[in-house]
C-alpha cells in the first residue's frame, strides 16, 4: 500500500506555492512517484533484473488504462504494478489443468451480443460474459439495447473513450458477493505465459474471462485499428486454438471467432499505439 501521512496536519499557510494537504489517509503522490518508489523497492531486492523492471514499469505507466486507473485510486494501481512486476520476473502460473496434448477447456454458453454502437463493446462484453458465466439468464431483457443502455450508463461509457477497463470491472464483480472476483492484469512479452494461465485457470473455474483489446489489426479477421472488448470462452490445446465471442455489429468481425493460440498470444502481449492488451479473470 501507499505510505501513509503520519505528521501533524500542517497549519502553515506558503504564500508562494499552494500546498494541498489530503483529506484522507492516503498521501497524494504522481504516477511517476509511484513509479520510483516501487522501482527502487524491486531493484534493491533484484538488482540482477533491474533491466526487467524499468521496462515493464515504464509500460504501466505510459498505458492509458493504468493512468485510468491511477487517478481512480493509487492503491489498486500500487497493487497492479506490485502483481505485474512478480508475473514478469518469476514462474509463470501453472494452469489448473494439464499441458498433455489431450487437454481443453470445453465451450461454454457464452451468446453473441451485438453491440449496437461503436462504442458499446464494453457493456456488449459484459453481458457475454455474465450470461456465460451462468450469473445471468440467457434472456432478451439481459442482451438487448435497454440492458446495454444501463450497464454504460453505471460505467460512464462515452463516445470518446468507450469503457475504461476499472469501471468494467467493477461492473462484474457488481454481480457477486464478494466484490472482488474479477481482477485485471495488463498483459506483456514479459508476463503472456502467466497472462494465459490466467485466462486458463478463470475458465476452468467457471468465469468467462473479458480481453481489452488494444489493437484489433493484430487479429486476423481485422482489417483496422482501434480498441476492442471481446470475450473468450474456450482454449483448446488439442487443436490449438481459441475461441473469441465478439460483439461487433458486423458480421465479418462479430460473432464466434476462431484463431490460433500463438495469434491470440501475439495479438494481446503486444505494446501498440494504443498501448498494451488487459484481461479481467478470476
Amino acid at each position: 500500500m501507499l505510505k501513509k501521512f503520519t505528521s501533524l496536519f500542517l497549519a502553515t499557510v506558503f504564500i508562494s506555492a499552494l500546498l494541498i494537504i489530503p483529506v484522507s489517509a492516503n498521501s497524494i503522490i504522481t504516477i511517476d512517484d509511484l513509479a520510483e518508489q516501487i522501482a527502487n523497492e524491486y531493484k534493491s531486492m533484484y538488482p540482477d533484473k533491474s533491466i526487467i523492471i524499468d521496462e515493464v514499469i515504464n509500460l504501466l505507466i505510459n498505458d492509458v488504462e493504468f493512468i485510468y486507473t491511477f487517478n481512480k485510486n493509487p492503491d489498486d494501481a500500487y497493487d497492479l504494478t506490485e502483481r505485474m512486476l512478480n508475473d514478469s520476473l518469476f514462474t509463470p502460473i501453472i494452469p489448473l489443468g494439464n499441458h498433455l496434448s489431450s487437454w481443453f477447456y470445453a465451450d461454454y454458453t457464452v451468446p453473441y451480443v451485438n453491440q449496437i454502437l461503436n462504442y458499446y463493446c464494453g457493456p456488449a462484453s459484459i453481458a457475454q460474459a455474465l450470461i456465460g458465466n451462468g450469473t445471468q439468464l440467457n434472456t432478451t431483457s439481459n442482451k438487448n439495447r435497454a440492458f446495454l443502455d444501463a450497464r454504460a450508463a453505471d460505467m460512464g461509457t462515452t463516445q470518446s473513450d468507450g469503457t475504461h477497463l476499472q469501471d468494467m470491472k467493477w461492473m462484474m464483480n457488481h454481480y457477486y458477493a464478494n466484490g472482488n472476483t474479477y481482477k485485471d492484469s495488463i498483459v506483456t512479452v514479459y508476463n503472456i505465459d502467466t497472462a494465459m494461465g490466467r485466462l486458463e485457470n478463470s475458465l476452468a473455474k467457471g468465469y468467462v474471462p473479458i480481453i481489452y483489446l488494444a489493437d484489433t489489426n493484430l487479429l486476423s479477421y481485422y482489417n483496422s485499428t482501434f480498441k476492442h472488448y471481446v470475450v473468450i470462452y474456450d482454449i483448446n490445446h488439442v487443436t490449438n486454438k481459441v475461441k473469441l465471442m465478439d460483439p461487433h455489429w458486423l458480421s465479418a468481425h462479430g460473432g464466434v471467432r476462431e484463431i490460433s493460440i500463438p495469434e491470440f498470444r501475439d495479438a494481446i502481449s503486444a505494446n501498440t499505439v494504443n498501448g498494451n492488451s488487459w484481461i479481467l479473470y478470476n
